[in-house]
Formats: C-alpha cells, sequence, structure tokens
C-alpha cells in the first residue's frame, strides 16, 4: 500500500477503502469516486493534494486563469536541479505557462494538423491488418501486448520518419516517463524516469541533429524547419516537445485501444451492432472514451486564493481533476454507468479542456478507430479468454497491462 495515511482517513470519512494502486481499486475504482462526489466533491487530501470530481467544476478548473501550472523552468534552474528528466520537464507544453504555452502550442498546432493526422490513416490501417495477420491463425493473442502496445510503435515510426526498431526501442523508454505524472511516484520510479529520459533525449538529440543537415517529410523535420525559420522555440524546448509527442502518442493509444477492446467485450450487444454497422464509431468513439478514459487525472495550482465548489484553495496548492469521476457524473451524464453507443451531447473531459486540451486527440481517435472497426470486421466472434485482465499499477493513466482474449 503506497499510501496508507490517505487510505486511512478516506476510510474513516467515506466508510470506503481506497488505495490507488491496489488491484480492486484498479480494476474498478468507480464506486469509491460516486461516494468522494457525493461526500466531498471538491476535497484535500492529507498530503495536500485537492481531488475534484464534479464535471461543472472541474470545467472551472480547466479554464480559470488562477489555475496554472508550477514554474517547472524555474524549478529546473535550481543549481540542486540538474538532470534530463527536469530539463525535459520544465520545456513541455504542457507544463508551461501563458505565454510561453500558447507559444509552444502554435508552433506545434501548425505541424500537428488535421491533414497530417489523416495522411497516417494507411500506415495506421497497414499496421492493425499486419498485427492480427500475425496472430490469426493462433485464434487467440493478449490484446494489449499484442496489439495495443505494438500499433502505435509503427504509427509514430511513421509519424517521426525513423526505423520501426528505433521506435520500439524508444517505447521500452517512454513507459517509465509516465509516472511522472502519477499521484505519488517512488524514488525508484522517479530514478528509473531520470535514466530513461537521459537515453530518450540522446537519442532525440540524434535524430534532430540528422533532421537539420537532411529533412524529411515527418514530424521532426517539420518543428526544425519551424525553428529555424522562425525562431519560435530554443532547442531545449524542441527536444522537450519531440519527447513529449512521442509519449503522448504511445501511452494513450495503449491505454484506450485496450480498456475500448475490454469495454466491448463486455457489453457484447455493442460489440454486435458494431459488427453490423461499424458507422456506430463516428460517435461510439466519444463513449469509448468518456467510459474509460485513458488519463485520469489533469494537475494545476492555485496562483491565489481560490474559491472552487464552496472550497478555498489557498494559493500554491495543487488540485487534480480526476477524469473517471468526472466523466461520470450523473449531473452531466445520465445513468453515467450505462455504456451507451447512441449517447448524444458527449461532452466528455478525456482530452481535457481550455487552453491544455490535447493537440493529439485526433490521432488518437483515429488509431482506436481503425484498430476496432478492423478487429469487428476480421475478428467478429472476439471475446474474453480464460485469464482475467490485469490493470497497470498507475493512478494517471487507466491503462491494461494484459487483456487474453479469443475467436
Amino acid at each position: 500500500m503506497r499510501l496508507p495515511p490517505l487510505r486511512r482517513l478516506l476510510r474513516f470519512l467515506l466508510d470506503l477503502p481506497f488505495d490507488p494502486y491496489d488491484s480492486g481499486f484498479r480494476a474498478d475504482p468507480y464506486p469509491f469516486y460516486h461516494r468522494l462526489r457525493e461526500r466531498a466533491p471538491v476535497y484535500r487530501s492529507p498530503f495536500g493534494v485537492w481531488f475534484v470530481t464534479r464535471y461543472a467544476d472541474a470545467v472551472a478548473l480547466l479554464t480559470d486563469p488562477r489555475f496554472n501550472h508550477p514554474d517547472h523552468r524555474a524549478q529546473a534552474q535550481h543549481p540542486q536541479a540538474g538532470g534530463a528528466l527536469a530539463l525535459v520537464r520544465s520545456n513541455m507544453m504542457i507544463t508551461r505557462n501563458p505565454p510561453d504555452q500558447t507559444r509552444l502550442r502554435r508552433v506545434v498546432a501548425d505541424v500537428f494538423t488535421a491533414s497530417f493526422v489523416a495522411d497516417l490513416r494507411p500506415r495506421i490501417q497497414a499496421a492493425v491488418d499486419l498485427l492480427l495477420d500475425r496472430v490469426e491463425k493462433a485464434r487467440r493473442m493478449d490484446a494489449v501486448t499484442d496489439f495495443a502496445a505494438k500499433l502505435p510503435v509503427a504509427v509514430i515510426a511513421g509519424a517521426f520518419g525513423i526505423p520501426s526498431d528505433d521506435a520500439a526501442r524508444c517505447q521500452t523508454w517512454a513507459r517509465p516517463m509516465s509516472v511522472l505524472f502519477d499521484l505519488a511516484p517512488t524514488r525508484a520510479e522517479l530514478a528509473g524516469a531520470e535514466a530513461a529520459v537521459g537515453r530518450i533525449a540522446e537519442y532525440f538529440r540524434g535524430l534532430i541533429g540528422e533532421r537539420r543537415k537532411w529533412p524529411g517529410a515527418d514530424l521532426i523535420s517539420a518543428l526544425v524547419q519551424a525553428q529555424q525559420s522562425e525562431g519560435c522555440l530554443d532547442d531545449d524546448e524542441l527536444l522537450a516537445n519531440c519527447i513529449l509527442l512521442f509519449i503522448a502518442g504511445y501511452e494513450t493509444t495503449v491505454a484506450f485501444v485496450g480498456t475500448t477492446i475490454l469495454t466491448l467485450l463486455r457489453h457484447p450487444a455493442a460489440w454486435k451492432a458494431l459488427g453490423s454497422d461499424p458507422g456506430l464509431l463516428q460517435s461510439g468513439v466519444d463513449e469509448l472514451l468518456r467510459y474509460e478514459s485513458p488519463i485520469q487525472t489533469f494537475g494545476r495550482q492555485a496562483q491565489e486564493d481560490v474559491v472552487l465548489g464552496e472550497k478555498r484553495i489557498r494559493r500554491g496548492q495543487t488540485v487534480l481533476v480526476l477524469v473517471g469521476a468526472v466523466n461520470r457524473d450523473p449531473a452531466k451524464f445520465p445513468d453515467p454507468d450505462r455504456f451507451d453507443l447512441a449517447r448524444r451531447n458527449n461532452h466528455h473531459l478525456a482530452f481535457g479542456h481550455g487552453i491544455h486540451a490535447c493537440l493529439g486527440q485526433g490521432l488518437s481517435r483515429l488509431e482506436g478507430q481503425v484498430a476496432l472497426e478492423t478487429l469487428v470486421r476480421r475478428f467478429p466472434g472476439l471475446r474474453l479468454g480464460d485469464r482475467p485482465p490485469v490493470w497497470r499499477a498507475e493512478f494517471a493513466i487507466r491503462a491494461l497491462d494484459s487483456l487474453p482474449v479469443a475467436w
């Protein structure tokens, strides 16, 4: 148990055990979220972080300029900071505030366009087909390790213009870095993240150097060209945001594809409906994102004292939007625990809200849509395997480590 003081206090206050790394909680956190929303919708935990579980409060928080990110750049410049981890984290656009955040986001948005994403569809389809070809005769696979975890490697290789083997190697470095956004990473996890950041930073520095000499039609070349022609980002910012795009492109896809397959196989009527009408995914993808959101927390820091949900958040205190709770708020989503592919007005917060909303959501949607359309068409008899799914022991990302399936 990693947070015993929090678990003891919440058991006392809410009569409900809480350990975000407990296997039972990871399998089904929603009963706890409902109780927390009902009894303490804006709740300060024993270690000082506030939890927000209501949709309206979350939107208010994510659009209020009085809530922002901590100044990671100032922290990185501290004499004792050091290391690749501090350098990269402090220069990512998701950890910066306006006007720097606005500048960096514009640069990336100008490159990571809807047409750029759409052009990746053939590569996504080819990757999906190849992965399914490999397992078709076996009539079983692990939907995470054999499919969801391998799909974004091929897609990212195309987007970044790197060999698939290199993309796979970078993927092994990306996984330890996800703890940067977790609730209470251990020292060992942070040390692992530091080592991983060092390796991936070294690789991307070399890649950026190559693109300066020999540009191509890829994402990194476009960002390098923007830097050279407009001077709109420095070398550290270029490096950090290339790494950010790589990590985000991998982690969210693995999480989304894996949990989506599980959700649909637990709702066989929905799986059958998709087989009859794949067009349901056009709107159904939003219900899948709402029902099991890949990213589970968005954090902000109060820049001054602010009242939120009748609670006073003091300057400097951190607030976490619990996305899984917010996306099942009955005040916003009727019958929120019911999975409904035809749900309308599905304005979930799976990709955030406001100025920090995820720029890569179009790619994540497209990968999920192509993967599901192909699975339903090729393996209409897909079913859960004999062994239960295994959830990752992380709080900030809701993802599976294993999902055995058969057909």
